[in-house]
């Protein structure tokens, strides 16, 4: 559950903030903590395999991604950490790493939002006169479902990193509001700049160094009469699963080899 930390008078200046807070503030900023450390953990692990995933799938944008780290970073692999410990800003410069991440989480979003009915706020459906209350529930956004409708997304089962790097007006555009695997406006995820970054950096030190492939066959060996080859989604054997925020199924077993460093 996301809560969103504010100061009592809503505004943005931290001197506004109780110089005594009471049980509640505290409670909130608790709650914040928890999830920063908490479920941000969780769901970063399994982005970054899903992430691998699409990346095994479309190995066109993996050689893209790499060459984008080549050309910001240098094709030494190992220089990548000074390179960034000297100049962080760079994480700014890498619009196709950011697309990479965007588009896995568009296709593979973790977890969706509740939010609490109001007296006055209503649905209605477009070209319909009823109007259906929302007093006493919970409404619920899914992301899945946004992120997978034709009616907004061209080729919508497709990973096409390049929408996110398209000019406005071109049809791969994605449409405002149709992103939300943080939800959205002034109470949306609070980790999302941090897990973004953290992605960044995942995939800088990470895509270039490794080969990463799905490991099923040894995977199934392993567990014997428990293993679960015919548990297919659309033809798939990673899926997400879980009640709440999801996970790869089986934790995705992989081989990871080191790649051969070409300068």
């Amino acid at each position: 559950m996301e809560v969103a930390l504010a100061s009592p008078t809503n505004t943005e200046d931290a001197n506004a903030l109780p110089q005594n807070p009471d049980e509640g503030f505290v409670e909130i900023l608790i709650s914040n903590l928890k999830s920063f450390v908490f479920a941000g953990h969780d769901t970063l692990a399994s982005t970054i395999c899903f992430m691998v995933k699409c990346l095994e799938d479309n190995p066109s944008c993996l050689t893209k991604l790499r060459a984008e780290h080549d050309a910001i970073f240098g094709r030494d692999i190992d220089s990548a950490t000074n390179v960034l410990t000297k100049s962080p800003h760079l994480l700014n410069s890498l619009p196709y790493t950011l697309a990479v991440i965007k588009e896995t989480l568009r296709i593979y979003p973790l977890a969706s939002t509740m939010r609490e009915g109001r007296r006055d706020f209503y649905l209605a459906v477009p070209g319909s006169p009823i109007r259906y209350p929302t007093e006493g529930t919970g409404l619920w956004l899914s992301a899945h479902r946004i992120h997978t409708s034709p009616e907004y997304w061209p080729e919508p089962s497709r990973f096409r990193p390049e929408r996110w790097i398209v000019e406005a007006g071109h049809p791969l555009r994605p449409v405002q509001d149709t992103w939300v695997p943080f939800s959205a406006g002034p109470r949306n995820c609070i980790g999302m700049e941090l897990a973004l970054t953290q992605l960044k950096l995942v995939a800088i030190l990470t895509a270039r160094k490794f080969d990463i492939e799905q490991a099923w066959d040894e995977w199934d060996r392993q567990r014997g009469d428990k293993a679960t080859p015919s548990h297919l989604v659309n033809g798939e054997r990673l899926y997400p699963v879980g009640a709440g925020a999801v996970h790869p199924k089986d934790g995705m077993p992989v081989h990871v080899r080191l790649r051969e460093q070409i300068i």
